[in-house]
C-alpha cells in the first residue's frame, strides 16, 4: 500500500460527503442522541488549532502502515460524562464507533489496519504529541443545524499514536490497615496482543456492518405444554389457561432467546411493548451469534 499523504485528505471529505448519513448515524447510536452533522472545508492545521480542540474528549485513532490519522471529540460538544469511565456497554459502543467510521470515513483504497479509541485530559496536548505532518489537514463536523457551532475534527496525516504519559511516581507511602483506607486500587487493564486487537477489531467491524440489518423479534407472553388430545379437540370458546400473573413481565426473544423483558402498552389501536429489564450489550450480541451474523 502507497503511504498516505496529505493528498489524500481531499478524498477523504468526499467520502465524508457521500457518507455523511452513515456517519451521523454512528455517532448518535454511540452517544445516544438525535444531532445533524454537517461538514465543512478543508483547512490546514499550520493555519491555526482551533480552540475548541482542547480540554478533554475523546481521540480516535486510524493506522494507515506507520502514519496515523486522528479525529478529537471534545467532552463540551457535549458528549455523555460516561465516555470518561464507561461502564461495559458503553465500551462496546465506544469499540464500534472507530471501527464503523473506518467504513464511511475513508475511501475503499484507504481501509485503516486498525481503529482505536482513548479519553484524553487535553485534546490538544495529545495532538500536538502525534506530531501532525506540515502539511496535515483539518475536516470539521459541525454538531446540530449552525456549521459555524461547536463539531469533531479529523486531522491528519500524523507521524505517531498518542500514549498517555505514564503517572509520576511518589514516594511509597506509609502502609495503613483495611481498616484505615478501605479503597483498593483499580488494577490496569491488561494490554492487548497484536492477534487480540485485530480480533476485536474485526468482531467490531462486522457488527457496524449489520446495524441496519431487520433483525426478527418475538414476544413471548406465555407458555406451557398440552396433551396432544386436547390440542385436537379444542375449538371456539376454549380457554387456556397459563400459570403467568397478568401483571408478569413479557419477554422479547431473539433466535429463541430472551434479551429483555417489559409491560404491554397500548399505542394507538396497536400493540407495544415498555422495556423494563434488559441484558448487557455482550449477552445480546450472542443472541444474535447464534444465527451466525457476527
Amino acid at each position: 500500500m502507497a503511504e498516505f499523504t496529505s493528498a489524500e485528505m481531499p478524498q477523504v471529505l468526499a467520502a465524508c460527503r457521500e457518507n455523511l448519513a452513515g456517519i451521523a448515524e454512528g455517532y448518535n447510536q454511540c452517544f445516544l442522541t438525535e444531532s445533524q452533522l454537517s461538514l465543512c472545508e478543508l483547512q490546514s492545521v499550520s493555519d491555526s488549532i482551533p480552540e475548541e480542540i482542547s480540554g478533554p474528549g475523546l481521540l480516535l485513532t486510524f493506522q494507515f502502515g506507520a502514519v496515523y490519522v486522528h479525529i478529537t471529540i471534545p467532552q463540551s460538544l457535549p458528549i455523555p460524562d460516561w465516555c470518561r469511565e464507561p461502564g461495559v456497554s458503553e465500551v462496546s459502543r465506544l469499540q464500534t464507533l472507530p471501527v464503523e467510521w473506518s467504513i464511511n470515513l475513508f475511501p475503499m483504497e484507504w481501509e485503516p489496519e486498525a481503529s482505536t479509541y482513548q479519553y484524553v485530559e487535553d485534546l490538544a496536548a495529545a495532538l500536538q504529541a502525534c506530531e501532525p505532518a506540515a502539511d496535515s489537514s483539518l475536516i470539521k463536523f459541525a454538531v446540530g443545524e449552525d456549521p459555524t457551532g461547536p463539531g469533531f475534527y479529523i486531522v491528519g496525516p500524523a507521524a505517531k499514536t498518542y500514549e498517555a504519559p505514564a503517572p509520576a511516581e511518589t514516594e511509597e507511602a506509609p502502609e495503613t490497615s483495611a481498616e484505615s483506607d478501605p479503597s483498593e486500587p483499580v488494577p490496569p487493564q491488561p494490554e492487548l496482543s497484536p492477534e487480540e486487537a485485530r480480533e476485536r477489531d474485526d468482531r467490531a467491524r462486522r457488527i457496524a456492518q449489520v446495524m441496519n440489518m431487520p433483525v426478527p423479534i418475538v414476544v413471548v407472553m406465555a407458555e406451557k405444554k398440552i396433551e396432544l388430545g386436547k390440542l385436537l379437540t379444542m375449538g371456539p370458546g376454549t380457554i387456556i389457561s397459563f400459570n403467568k400473573s397478568c401483571d408478569d413481565l413479557l419477554d422479547l426473544c431473539v433466535n429463541n432467546r430472551a434479551i429483555c423483558s417489559g409491560e404491554a402498552v397500548k399505542i394507538g389501536e396497536k400493540f407495544g411493548l415498555k422495556i423494563n429489564e434488559l441484558q448487557s450489550t455482550a449477552e445480546r450480541l450472542k443472541a444474535m451469534s447464534r444465527s451466525r451474523i457476527l
